[in-house]
């Protein structure tokens, strides 16, 4: 079930999830994924981002969502 608004999910360019499970379970990213709204490459782990494993992107127009995973 997805408890955020559509806007959110249009208008933010990365999501960072605190866990890879939070693509097949969770439904606040599930539901966007499979509208569209939200494509894979833009679903980034939070631990990749904390690791450097992932650089964090540098622009000040890009809008950047977290999510709680609460499975």
């Amino acid at each position: 079930m997805r408890e955020l608004p559509q806007t959110l999910f249009e208008q933010a360019d990365y999501y960072y999830i605190d866990s890879e499970q939070g693509k097949v379970e969770s439904g606040d990213i599930i539901d966007p994924m499979e509208k569209g709204w939200v494509k894979d490459p833009q679903v980034l782990l939070l631990s990749d981002l904390l690791s450097g494993k992932t650089k964090a992107p540098r622009n000040d127009s890009l809008i950047i969502f977290f999510l709680k995973d609460s499975v």
